[in-house]
């Protein structure tokens, strides 16, 4: 992409689920630097399937890395 409006501006995304994640990945695509800050206690995201070869983990889920690229 070469026209980026936001290159050079800074996002903290503290959000769960959908809306937020997905507002800061258009953000990035539009060329923001995003910042995922998530809590430890607090893991909604990385806790939806589908789950990479059907194995549930924190590091496994297919919806987290759809929202958070």
């Amino acid at each position: 992409m070469t026209d980026q409006p936001l290159k050079g501006i800074r996002v903290a995304d503290f959000g769960q689920v959908v809306a937020v994640p997905f507002a800061a990945q258009v953000m990035a695509w539009l060329g923001a630097e995003v910042i995922l800050i998530e809590s430890g206690r607090h893991l909604v995201n990385r806790n939806l399937p589908p789950f990479a070869e059907g194995e549930r983990g924190v590091n496994r889920s297919g919806a987290f890395n759809l929202f958070n690229t």
